[in-house]
């Protein structure tokens, strides 16, 4: 029996072709990357979700953190970025070379993953997947069994670990394919598909753009602020978090460091507000302005904001500001 690791995202694709080559005897390890700049999804349905395939389907799961690695291909792609800072090229070399060195501790044959032919404009066109391959140094050795049959046989198929038919042809952005093969396995508990990588989605991209920018000390804790609330580049000194709701504002507080500024609007329904940076007055004028254009008081003449900073507190009065003027700063 042959072994692989396959690289699973917890999407459609990549659950089918682990299926496709389980049905055939495969023994598969699944391995799934964590990057700390993904937004907080409800990792607790994620890991059901990867619980479940397991049992189901018969593979056992691995979880690798990519951590800086991942961190500094977003920040100096090589091969440049997609829509927004998206760094597709570099970050599927990574995520394969780091699937090949799990692949050689495990005694692992091959890598499967559930790229399609077409579908991603950058990154899964054919001579973009051969680049790719030939970069990670894992070329011959990965097999991709929703397109395996439009591009060239592997490894595994010139030594007999499988078999070229077992492979299908499906390529380009249409999913009807895919879907037709989840219905001839049963499988209807399945991620919908969001249209690409979160770092294609233009707000999320902008927070971590500015934070490169203006903070080259940033740590674990900022980029994981980055996932909650609204983000406002105050000045080159300052940025203002404000939380969204409830739920939000006890985000939020988690990543609450020592120096930080923490805002609410007294007497009033209030978000909470972190500030941190090199902060100076007008920031501070400012923060507490968005504040309160975000609290019950926004429609009033004035506002008292309290603001704590290293265990000192003090209340300034403000006028609330406007839409117009908060986005001015919104990023």
């Amino acid at each position: 029996m042959s072994k692989a690791v396959a690289l699973y995202s917890g999407g459609l694709d990549s659950t089918l072709a682990i299926i496709v080559m389980a049905k055939r005897g495969v023994e598969i390890e699944a391995v799934h990357f964590d990057t700390d700049l993904a937004p907080a999804n409800d990792s607790s349905e994620f890991a059901k979700r990867l619980q479940a395939d397991s049992d189901r389907f018969g593979f056992r799961h691995t979880t690798i953190h990519l951590g800086r690695k991942f961190l500094d291909i977003v920040q100096n792609p090589h091969h440049g970025y997609g829509k927004n800072m998206n760094p597709c090229i570099d970050c599927k070399i990574l995520m394969i070379r780091e699937a090949g060195e799990y692949m050689r501790k495990c005694g692992a044959d091959f890598l499967i993953t559930g790229e399609v032919v077409g579908q991603r404009p950058m990154s899964q066109m054919k001579p973009t997947i051969m680049k790719i391959d030939k970069a990670s140094g894992m070329a011959g050795y990965i097999v991709r069994p929703l397109s395996g049959k439009i591009l060239e046989p592997t490894i595994p198929e010139q030594s007999g670990l499988i078999q070229r038919d077992w492979l299908l042809a499906i390529n380009g952005r249409s999913r009807k394919g895919q879907i037709q093969l989840a219905e001839q396995y049963g499988l209807t508990d399945y991620a919908t598909p969001a249209g690409g990588c979160f770092l294609t989605d233009s707000n999320y991209a902008a927070r971590i753009k500015d934070l490169f920018i203006y903070n080259l000390q940033f740590d674990q804790n900022d980029i994981f602020l980055l996932r909650h609330g609204r983000h406002f580049r105050l000045s080159p000194n300052a940025r203002l978090v404000v939380g969204r709701d409830e739920n939000d504002n006890d985000r939020i507080a988690a990543y609450i460091k020592p120096d930080d500024y923490v805002l609410e609007v007294a007497d009033a329904g209030s978000p909470l507000g972190v500030m941190r940076g090199n902060v100076q007055p007008e920031d501070i004028e400012l923060a507490a302005a968005i504040m309160a254009g975000y609290s019950s008081a926004k429609y009033s003449d004035s506002a008292v904001v309290e603001i704590k900073a290293k265990e000192v507190t003090e209340r300034i009065k403000v006028v609330p500001a406007p839409q117009a003027v908060i986005q001015k700063y919104l990023l």
